[in-house]
């Protein structure tokens, strides 16, 4: 890295590229060489074999690398939310990667504090009482956090921004499930996302009971019964058994979705800036998924 360097002095820059070819060729590599002034960047290639490439100007943080490199590992949901984040590090370049998964142990803390058999522990555990965890959760998470305010929701790209959404602002359903399932992990529950047209609700299950509890975290953790979940699969489709509605979320499911609600409100508001960015993370995911699979 060659720092001092303005960015307005691009044939400066030039010479200080040669000047590295020349003395890195005996490795015979393709390598970035970053100039940096202040808080800014410019980013070239040099190929060692053929010489100077000149680059396209990008921050110094690359986004695109890290939400690559968080498909590889998608087994909990704090992989999914590394994923997330990264995508938000596209709109918000110097968004602290670890504060989400700092808010979010925080709330799993306050969780366990309230509950005597979890308090001072600092890993998950599967509770002894289900419906006591979750009454704890919905407090914490619904009401001291506020998670889920539909009626204060304007549809603007912050409200898909989970850091965002934990520091307190309205949230969309994606990120108000993704926070719901991810804090739940942490305090032993089995929580999974349940994806539907324009909804998107958390399953819980209880293993002793042999019981699900299906939840909207999107309207204030409400609880969605059997009767009304039949109604609105038939609304979907009535051709279709609503327990086949009832399947855990994938990690390509959550992130097309996330992708897809980004392109939406980013539309509404006019960040259409932004829409390349989506469309290219959307082609990465398909092709990331591809290999896993």
């Amino acid at each position: 890295m060659v720092t001092g360097v303005p960015l307005v002095q691009r044939v400066r820059l030039e010479e200080i590229a040669t000047t590295a070819l020349r003395m890195l060729r005996l490795f015979g590599m393709r390598i970035p060489v970053v100039f940096r002034w202040g808080d800014d960047a410019i980013c070239v290639d040099v190929n060692i074999r053929s010489g100077f490439v000149p680059g396209s100007r990008r921050p110094m943080n690359d986004w695109t690398t890290r939400y690559r490199d968080s498909l590889n590992e998608l087994d909990r949901y704090r992989d999914l939310v590394d994923a997330v984040v990264a995508v938000g590090g596209h709109r918000r370049p110097k968004v602290d990667r670890d504060a989400s998964h700092g808010l979010l142990e925080g709330l799993a803390h306050s969780v366990r504090c309230r509950i005597p058999h979890l308090a001072g522990r600092n890993r998950s555990h599967r509770s002894r009482s289900v419906d006591g965890v979750l009454a704890h959760l919905h407090q914490t998470l619904f009401d001291d956090l506020g998670l889920g305010r539909p009626e204060a929701v304007s549809l603007h790209p912050d409200e898909m921004d989970v850091e965002l959404v934990l520091g307190g602002i309205p949230g969309l359903p994606l990120p108000c499930s993704l926070i719901y399932c991810a804090v739940a992990e942490r305090v032993g529950l089995e929580a999974f996302g349940i994806d539907l047209p324009g909804r998107f609700f958390v399953g819980v299950r209880d293993e002793t009971r042999h019981r699900l509890t299906m939840i909207d975290p999107f309207q204030n953790g409400r609880i969605v019964d059997g009767a009304e979940f039949r109604e609105l699969a038939a609304e979907i489709d009535p051709g279709i058994d609503p327990g086949r509605f009832i399947t855990p979320a994938s990690p390509g499911i959550w992130l097309r979705r996330w992708l897809q609600d980004l392109k939406i409100v980013c539309s509404r508001s006019g960040e259409i800036q932004h829409l390349e960015s989506w469309n290219q993370l959307t082609s990465t995911t398909e092709e990331m998924l591809e290999r896993r699979d």
